[in-house]
C-alpha cells in the first residue's frame, strides 16, 4: 500500500526524480488483461469556460500488454443521447506507472489520454487530454479496473472442475512433437472446427513453441507440471526470439491437479513434468486443427517439425535454448480464461470423459509394449 502510495504522489510531486521504488518500476507489461471503465465530465466551448456538452460513459477493452489496447465498446451519454461505439487504442507505460495513450472511437474519432497505473496494473485513472475531431475542449477523467485481477496461483485457490465430454468414437492417438503420448478426444473434424481436445501424457513435453492461429488451455488432470511462458507477444511470424530478436525470459508455475491455465497465441510457452513422474494434462487448442500437425510430424527431426509448424502458422524452437534466455520462477496468472472455456466446450455432448491417456498407456503396458517409453526416452524433439 505504502509503495502504491508512492506511485500515484510521483504524479503531483515531479521533485521525486528519484524514487526508492523506481528499480522495479511499470511497463507495458503491467497494462494487461480485460478492464471495465467509466468517465465523466464536460466538453467547454472553445475560447470560453462555457460547458457546452456534459458527458458519460462506460465500457470495456482488453490490453495486450504490449501497448495495443483491442475490442473496446463503451456507451457514451453525450447531452443524454446514448451512443454505443468501438474502439482501439495504443499506449505507452513509463516506469513511474504514468503513461499515455491515442484511441479511434468509431463514432466520436481521434482521442488522447493521460494515465497512471496502480495496483501492478490492477487499476489506472486517466484523463481525456484531446479530441480533435469535436470543437470543445474535454474536461473528462474517468477510473478502469481488471475485470478478473492478477492472480498468484497457489495451492489453496480453488481447482477449476473440467466439464464433461462425450470424446469422439474413435479418437485419434498420436505422439506430440516432445514425446507426448496424445489422446485426441475432438478434433476440428468433429466441433466444427472450433477447437480441439487432447489428452496428453508425458514426462518430457514440447520446446519453447509461440502459435499465432490458436489460443490454448492446460488443465492438470494429475501429477506436476511445470509451465513455463514468456511475457513478450510475437504477432508475426517471422519476428522470432532468438533469431531475428532477442531472446526472452520465460517464468515458470508448478501446476497440480485442477489448475487450469490459459496460453493466449503470439506468446511463447512450453511444458513438461515437474518431477520426472508421468503427469496427465488435457490440452484445449482453439480454432481446432493441430491433431493433424502431430500426426504429421511423428517421429520426424526436430529441424523437420520445426519446418512443419510453419505450414501451421506457429514458431517451434529445434533446441531448449534456442529461444530462451533464462527461466525464473515468477510465472504470474493474468486470467484463465475458464468462461470462455466453458463457453467453447458448452456445445459438445455432456458425458463423463475417461482419461484416454492414461488408459492407452495402461493398455501398452500390460501388452508388454515399451514404445512410449523408448520414444520419450530419445524423442528426437526432447529438450536437450
Amino acid at each position: 500500500m505504502f509503495q502504491t502510495t508512492l506511485r500515484t504522489l510521483a504524479l503531483t510531486a515531479p521533485f521525486l526524480t528519484a524514487p526508492a521504488w523506481a528499480d522495479e518500476g511499470f511497463t507495458n507489461r503491467d497494462f494487461k488483461g480485460d478492464y471495465a471503465f467509466h468517465l465523466d465530465g464536460v466538453l467547454t466551448s472553445p475560447g470560453a469556460p462555457v460547458v457546452s456538452a456534459y458527458n458519460a460513459a462506460v465500457g470495456r477493452f482488453t490490453a495486450d500488454g504490449a501497448g495495443n489496447i483491442r475490442e473496446g465498446t463503451r456507451s457514451v451519454s453525450a447531452n443524454g443521447t446514448i451512443v454505443e461505439e468501438t474502439f482501439t487504442c495504443t499506449y505507452n507505460v513509463n516506469l513511474d506507472g504514468t503513461g499515455k495513450a491515442t484511441c479511434n472511437f468509431s463514432v466520436f474519432g481521434a482521442s488522447t489520454l493521460d494515465l497512471v497505473l496502480r495496483d501492478e496494473g490492477d487499476e489506472f485513472y486517466f484523463n481525456v487530454t484531446g479530441m480533435p475531431s469535436t470543437n470543445g475542449k474535454p474536461v473528462l477523467q474517468g477510473v478502469g479496473k481488471r475485470q478478473s485481477p492478477r492472480l498468484k496461483h497457489n495451492a489453496s485457490a480453488d481447482p477449476f472442475v473440467f466439464p464433461m465430454i462425450t470424446p469422439d468414437p474413435n479418437p485419434i492417438i498420436v505422439h506430440g512433437t516432445g514425446g507426448e503420448l496424445f489422446t485426441f478426444l475432438k478434433t476440428a473434424a468433429t466441433t466444427n472446427g472450433s477447437y480441439s481436445l487432447g489428452d496428453a501424457v508425458f514426462t518430457t513435453g514440447p520446446l519453447p513453441h509461440i502459435h499465432h492461429r490458436e489460443d490454448e488451455w492446460f488443465y492438470v488432470v494429475s501429477g506436476q507440471v511445470d509451465i513455463e511462458m514468456g511475457d513478450d507477444v510475437y504477432p508475426d511470424i517471422t519476428q522470432v526470439p532468438g533469431i531475428n530478436l532477442p531472446k526472452e525470459t520465460m517464468h515458470r508455475m508448478n501446476a497440480g491437479p485442477g489448475t487450469l491455465i490459459w496460453a493466449p497465441r503470439y506468446h511463447l510457452h512450453a511444458f513438461q513434468s515437474a518431477d520426472g513422474n508421468l503427469a496427465e494434462m488435457y490440452v484445449v487448442m482453439a480454432p481446432g486443427g493441430l491433431d493433424q500437425f502431430f500426426a504429421n510430424t511423428e517421429g520426424k527431426s526436430p529441424e523437420e517439425q520445426s519446418r512443419i509448424a510453419l505450414d501451421y502458422g506457429f514458431n517451434l524452437s529445434v533446441y531448449s535454448s534456442q529461444y530462451v534466455a533464462s527461466i525464473d520462477d515468477n510465472f504470474r496468472i493474468d486470467d484463465n480464461h475458464a468462461s470462455e472455456l466453458l463457453a467453447l466446450l458448452a456445445a459438445t455432448p455432456v458425458a463423463e470423459p475417461p482419461s484416454w491417456g492414461l488408459l492407452c498407456v495402461s493398455i501398452l503396458a500390460l501388452a508388454g509394449v515399451s514404445r512410449f517409453v523408448k520414444f520419450t526416452a530419445v524423442r528426437p524433439g526432447g529438450r536437450k
